[in-house]
């Protein structure tokens, strides 16, 4: 999806409009390989080594301490490395609000932001001085001398050379840039019965129309795989390379004063022309920098790059119930498409009569935007779950043309544009119409236009989404905040603060630690001996190990129900794919079905199947193992294997649901406090509930395991996990062998934080199992929603409270129920 950055690459290509090279940083997951044609791709590997020395960001991120695990480091250098690329004159504003396509899950994000913002133009002192400090610190001479000046004689040298930073001068650079023609060429895929056309202009797009009868798909950023969530989609016919076409990436101001862009622009360049526009033109196109703002709120750098207008509104064609920013602010100022079929005739449409369109071999060539008067207030709005790179559970645009001379009088029908509601829902027609030449900040018209609003939005609802109440409240908080903006000198203090978005600050933070020099190298602060090399890329995780020749990969086969009884597993769909090389399951298991040992003081209280043999106790329980010759085979295989369910309930999956029905086999009493102390002055009693949902542990490095077969049945095992003991106990309890026979081996991991405490048995034992039976080795690297389905995550709670307090406020007495959902198992809990 592009969303956790580990993959960032720099990519430079020839701007067909422009002529000039352009750098930036793309998501090498979401961007097609055939697409790099003519272009240079420049990966971590790429800008510094060991070998041939590192990179100023490799360098000042590892000497700011800002890694821990390692395995998003190199995905943070990239995106620094190519930001630097492509403006070397940003501000530490600028740069802290740049990261949206990079998450951390251990360092945290303080010292990583730390060496960046050393970069800005603006640096703070504070920053310059630690960079300053770094350098001083890592030329420390050995013989107590301070600085080295190279002067004595050591049999090794003082200063560390692989902490330095190499010449980056371009003279240097060692990038080859292949200019190559953007003519169209035809290659065929070699994995599959795809042909792949890369064109440059509008009419070669429609001379392959003619040429295909089936499937095709026109192809810029790609970064739309990322919205759709489909399980192995049939693969089109026909590939449509459509970066170089030039005439679809122009942009002018027609005869009629009408902003007219070119359909695959992408979302960077509009920003940026959007800002452009307004700043030379505020009395016409003033209201672009209103859209340029909420477009900065999509996505992040890196899909902007290469994510296009045509492609985000096409993903809205494709699937209605997608909230689409762009759809709602281009419809908020009545932007236009123009459409271009096969018979080159050209079609001005309307955004909503778009989605209604067959769109079969045609093509949004143009969108136009006409210019609005400063009487038009336009105001746009998003609510997601964060500020970046978020989908947003409700998005709003609310456009008035008023006469502020008149009272604010309505001029004509304003457009109230809602995203986020329902597949269906557009604008709030009633509350429009209500409108019509009305004083729009009279109090009744407002409370009469929020009356009808709140029965015209009515969402539905699609889990994960947000629940149909809390939007319909976010819709009408929103429609509020934009009568704030309005005119907030005349609103009450009190309540002008909800009529803007929240400025976050440039963050900050201060560290203090007691260091005696000498005492060197005790209380020493130095970087990591692994930093470098995490910064670089160089450093080996479980998958890196190159696979053996006679290698197995395995994908674990998971319940998609539960509770429910197994009736039986029929793999034989699944083994007649040419690759599938096994099944097993737990009537395959030598030893006890199980993947932990029990260990109270650690836990561990009961045993936990590997694989589910008579009941399925949850959805997402393991039943199987399957394995075949490449992982994204057996991934593929493993959802072919046919599980036969009966008597399935309906789970209870909350909390609040388990202590309505009052199923007291769900409940264990635990513990209980008893206060300390009940005060008498109670004026005032304070009751409620509180939850807290469940919540995935995200490491990146998902469940990974590779089990070797040795002599006399020994298994060498090689698993990220934070207890290798009990990755032994349980392979030795499962197979029914001893310990001493197994040697548990952790490389490193790329994240924890608790979930690979006992979980990583589960793919641990299901290697061991099929290694053991097959005498082959066997890795699995889990896919991340099946890693999501069979971890689980962390407890949801809830919490019924009772507080009394005096007239001041003081609590005098709290009684406080606390429950845990600890799910299927004990195991893991805390309390």
């Amino acid at each position: 999806e592009g969303g956790c950055g580990s993959c960032i690459v720099n990519l430079t290509f020839t701007d067909p409009v422009t002529g000039l090279d352009k750098s930036f940083g793309i998501n090498s997951c979401l961007y097609a390989l055939y697409s790099c044609q003519g272009m240079s791709v420049t990966t971590i590997e790429g800008i510094g080594s060991k070998q041939k020395g590192y990179d100023p960001v490799q360098c000042r991120l590892a000497n700011f301490y800002g890694t821990q695990c390692g395995y998003c480091s190199t995905g943070w250098v990239m995106a620094m490395y190519s930001l630097l690329r492509s403006d070397k004159t940003m501000s530490m504003k600028q740069i802290e609000d740049s990261f949206g396509s990079n998450n951390c899950r251990c360092t945290g994000y303080r010292p990583i932001l730390d060496a960046f913002k050393s970069f800005a133009q603006d640096s703070s002192l504070e920053l310059e001085n630690k960079v300053a400090d770094i350098e001083d610190l890592l030329k420390q001479c050995k013989n107590g001398q301070g600085i080295c000046r190279n002067q004595c004689k050591l049999p090794y040298p003082c200063t560390n050379i692989s902490l330095q930073p190499r010449n980056t001068g371009e003279d240097d650079d060692e990038r080859h840039f292949v200019e190559l023609a953007l003519s169209p060429g035809r290659i065929r895929l070699t994995n599959g019965p795809g042909a792949w056309y890369r064109v440059t202009s509008v009419k070669e797009i429609f001379e392959i129309f003619t040429m295909i009868k089936g499937s095709y798909m026109l192809i810029a950023g790609n970064t739309a795989q990322g919205v759709f969530k489909e399980k192995y989609p049939p693969p089109p016919e026909v590939y449509i390379d459509i970066t170089g076409v030039k005439e679809l990436k122009f942009h002018i101001i027609n005869a009629d004063g009408v902003l007219v862009l070119g359909a695959n622009m992408t979302l960077t360049n509009t920003i940026a022309l959007f800002r452009a526009v307004a700043a030379e033109r505020p009395a016409t196109f003033g209201y672009l920098k209103v859209l340029a703002y909420h477009m900065t709120k999509v996505a992040h750098i890196p899909v902007r790059n290469i994510g296009t207008l045509a492609g985000n509104l096409s993903a809205k064609h494709r699937c209605p119930r997608f909230p689409s920013d762009l759809f709602t602010i281009f419809e908020t100022v009545d932007a236009h498409l123009m459409i271009e079929n096969e018979d080159s005739l050209s079609k001005i449409t309307s955004l909503p009569e778009y989605l209604e369109m067959n769109m079969y071999k045609k093509v949004i060539t143009r969108i136009l935007f006409k210019p609005l008067d400063k009487s038009y207030y336009i105001r746009t709005y998003k609510v997601s779950r964060r500020a970046q790179n978020d989908h947003a559970v409700v998005n709003a645009g609310f456009c008035f043309r008023l006469d502020i001379t008149k009272h604010y009088k309505v001029i004509s029908t304003p457009r109230i544009v809602y995203g986020g509601i329902r597949p269906n829902f557009i604008h709030a027609v009633l509350t429009e119409a209500f409108f019509g030449g009305k004083n729009f900040l009279n109090t009744a018209t407002l409370q009469k236009a929020l009356s009808i609003l709140c029965k015209e939005v009515v969402p539905d609802r699609k889990l994960p989404e947000a629940s149909e109440q809390y939007r319909r409240c976010l819709s009408l908080s929103l429609f509020y905040k934009y009568v704030l903006s309005l005119n907030p000198s005349v609103v009450n203090p009190r309540f002008r603060s909800g009529s803007a978005d929240i400025a976050r600050p440039l963050s900050s933070g201060k560290q203090e630690y007691f260091s005696d020099p000498s005492e060197y190298p005790l209380t020493q602060p130095l970087p990591k001996i692994e930093s470098l090399i995490q910064c670089s890329g160089e450093i080996e995780y479980t998958n890196d190990i190159p696979a053996a020749s006679t290698e197995l990969y395995a994908s674990l086969v998971l319940s998609d129900r539960g509770p429910a009884t197994l009736v039986g597993i029929d793999p034989l769909p699944a083994l007649a794919i040419p690759g599938v090389v096994a099944f097993f399951s737990a009537k395959d298991i030598p030893g006890m079905n199980t993947f932990v040992e029990i260990n109270t003081r650690h836990f561990l209280y009961q045993y936990e199947k590997l694989f589910a043999d008579k009941e399925i106790d949850c959805a997402g329980q393991a039943v199987g193992v399957l394995l075949a010759t490449n992982q994204d085979l057996a991934d593929f295989a493993a959802e072919r294997v046919v599980i036969k369910y009966a008597n399935a309930r309906k789970p209870c999956l909350f909390i609040e649901d388990v202590l309505r029905a009052g199923d007291k086999k769900r409940l264990k009493y635990v513990t209980s406090i008893k206060p300390t102390a009940v005060k008498p002055d109670v004026e005032y009693i304070i009751s409620g509930t509180f939850s807290d949902q469940n919540q995935y542990v995200y490491y990146y490095e998902t469940l990974t395991c590779i089990v070797y077969p040795k002599d006399n049945n020994n298994l060498d095992v090689v698993c990220p996990t934070q207890w290798p003991a009990q990755i032994q106990e349980g392979i030795a309890k499962m197979l029914n062998i001893s310990h001493n026979r197994i040697n548990v081996q952790v490389q490193r991991c790329g994240g924890a934080f608790g979930g690979k405490v006992s979980r990583p048995g589960i793919p641990a034992c299901a290697c061991a199992l099929s290694a053991y039976l097959l005498q082959r080795p066997v890795r699995t690297v889990m896919p991340l929603e099946p890693n999501m389905r069979l971890d689980g995550g962390r407890y949801p709670t809830f919490l019924e409270y009772e507080v009394g307090t005096n007239n001041e406020g003081v609590i005098q007495y709290m009684k406080a129920k606390f429950y845990v959902d600890k799910g299927i198992t004990y195991n893991d809990s805390l309390t």
